[in-house]
């Protein structure tokens, strides 16, 4: 953390945890590094652009939003009035989307994933606490 950015950045994906137009409460001085939680309702999942693949606009900015990222869809388990779509983002990072029952992926599509920022858990890496 640097005054107000605070980026999570792995394999695939890069996005601004600080963004308060995403809807971020990060605010103030915080450990160098920290874990992210995010849980499967905290996604959102739209198809991408036709003709877009999961590479394209992987990192932030350029998926339409600070809080967006692209991959593919690898598995889609319909639970009834949900569904959760197993993601894989361009550098294989493995998210969880918890979805409509009727959300219409399937297993190869492309999709635009949309982390909601009110919902993102911090902990600290040492204590394992709540920040």
């Amino acid at each position: 953390s640097a005054g107000s950015a605070l980026w999570a950045e792995g394999p695939g994906f890069r996005i601004d945890l600080a963004d308060p137009g995403a809807g971020s409460r990060v605010r103030g001085d915080l450990p160098r590094r920290v874990v992210l939680g995010i849980r499967p309702e905290a996604l959102r999942i739209e198809p991408a652009a036709p003709g877009e693949d999961e590479c394209a606009g992987a990192s932030a900015g350029e998926t339409g939003g600070s809080n967006a990222v692209r991959g593919r869809v690898d598995l889609v388990e319909v639970l009834g009035a949900d569904a959760h779509i197993h993601v894989i983002l361009a550098g294989g990072t493995r998210l969880t989307v918890r979805a409509p029952g009727d959300a219409g992926l399937h297993p190869g599509d492309v999709v635009v994933v949309r982390v909601d920022l009110r919902r993102v858990h911090l902990f600290d890496p040492e204590s394992g606490r709540a920040i």
